[in-house]
């Protein structure tokens, strides 16, 4: 019978124990693959997904001709020049996204608001609650965008309106294909302060230049 001394069986326990370290590191990062903050890219196999960037202007014009969604208690929506405005109480705030098809086949993003059941995109705020677009700025907006081809990158902004006083905690967005709507997943998206790009403040003619 062999009988180590106390430096081997010390090498034993340490070995065992970073063994045991790297699983639950591996199991944490595994849990948070679909977090992240501002500037990363997230992905989960048929997508990926990055917030390029935030902002709180006075107002938002619009690009495409993409509908909003209802719009008349949270803010304001000239219809001819289709730029969203302000509305007493309220901010607004411009999250600028892009979204790549990591798919082998065609694929529309869905994003309707209106299927709750599997799409849940949302600004949460520190308290918990949760306000849902009024508008997404692509063409197909506020549905689905453009068939997107195997490799293909869409950039577009998402626009909110919430209370003056909302702190923001994270974006919450799902990632989903028209046609295969009950596999969409969530990514959330720190927007708390120091986490990635600090919110700012602007005008609808500085977002809508980009």
């Amino acid at each position: 019978m062999k009988i180590f001394g106390p430096q081997v069986i010390r090498f034993k326990v340490f070995i065992c124990a970073l063994a045991l370290a790297l699983t639950f590191s591996a199991t944490s990062t595994g849990a948070k693959g679909l977090e992240g903050k501002i500037g990363d890219v997230i992905s989960d196999g048929q997508w990926r997904f990055q917030v390029m960037s935030m902002q709180m202007p006075e107002s938002y014009a619009m690009k495409t001709d993409a509908e909003p969604y209802d719009y008349k208690d949270l803010s304001s929506f000239d219809l001819t020049k289709r730029i969203f405005m302000l509305k007493t109480g309220y901010k607004l705030v411009v999250v600028q996204c892009r979204a790549t098809n990591a798919q082998k086949s065609r694929k529309r993003l869905w994003v309707a608001v209106s299927d709750s059941a599997n799409v849940r995109t949302a600004l949460i705020d520190m308290g918990g609650s949760s306000h849902v677009p009024i508008g997404y700025d692509f063409e197909g907006g506020p549905i689905q965008t453009k068939p997107l081809e195997p490799g293909e990158t869409i950039t577009f902004a998402v626009v909110f309106s919430v209370p003056q006083d909302t702190q923001l905690k994270e974006l919450l967005f799902t990632l989903a294909a028209n046609g295969e709507r009950e596999q969409s997943k969530d990514v959330r998206v720190s927007l708390a302060e120091g986490a990635g790009e600090t919110p700012t403040k602007g005008s609808g003619n500085d977002l809508a230049s980009h």
